[in-house]
């Protein structure tokens, strides 16, 4: 376990839906930022990443979620690096709310990535020092399985736009979840939301 980094995030009206709430790509959001913005006030950020030909590839979320925060609502997210082996590392995250109570909770797989020849490359002990994270590592880490639908009851079809993208010209790990949640129907999206959620990244667009 690594060192812990907090960030406060205030929902806003367009972050929401038709119930006022936070809509799950945009938790994702928080979790993503509060990721990055530790990396930079550790001085391994995009930047730095940017300047040795390397980058963080998002592969795997793991996502429960108690209630999703509503439109005015404060809320804090915890995150800390876990484990680091060869190309993979781990994280977590813990959405709080005003009264801290826990409300949704994230694990994370990442994957280590030399920028130029699209291959994965090993994590340097500089950052996995910095980060806080020491030598008891597991040195099995392997992504969690994730079953994929026995019957496809909704489907939609998009087109990728320059929206979409983020610094790495690739979808933005968000838009997945956009399009995944928004392939249901109206009327069921109006009355539920997803209590957990699996996702893995197997290719970029």
């Amino acid at each position: 376990m690594g060192k812990k980094f907090e960030k406060e995030y205030d929902v806003r009206y367009y972050e929401t839906d038709v119930n006022k709430r936070l809509l799950v790509s945009r938790l994702t959001n928080f979790f993503d930022d509060c990721a990055v913005a530790q990396s930079e006030k550790l001085g391994i950020g995009i930047e730095f990443l940017n300047s040795k030909g390397f980058s963080w590839y998002l592969y795997q979320w793991d996502i429960k979620i108690e209630r999703l925060p509503v439109f005015g609502e404060k809320v804090l997210v915890r995150t800390e690096p876990e484990d680091f082996y060869n190309f993979y590392a781990t994280r977590s995250f813990e959405l709080f709310d005003e009264k801290e109570n826990l409300i949704a909770t994230a694990h994370s797989l990442w994957i280590f990535l030399d920028i130029k020849n699209k291959k994965v490359a090993r994590i340097p002990q500089q950052i996995v020092l910095t980060y806080g994270v020491g030598e008891n590592q597991k040195k099995n880490l392997k992504p969690l399985p994730v079953r994929g639908p026995e019957n496809l009851s909704f489907t939609s079809e998009f087109i990728v736009s320059f929206r979409d993208l983020d610094t790495n010209f690739h979808v933005n790990q968000g838009v997945y979840i956009d399009w995944a949640i928004g392939s249901f129907p109206l009327d069921f999206l109006s009355s539920n939301f997803p209590s957990s959620l699996k996702c893995i990244y197997k290719k970029q667009t």
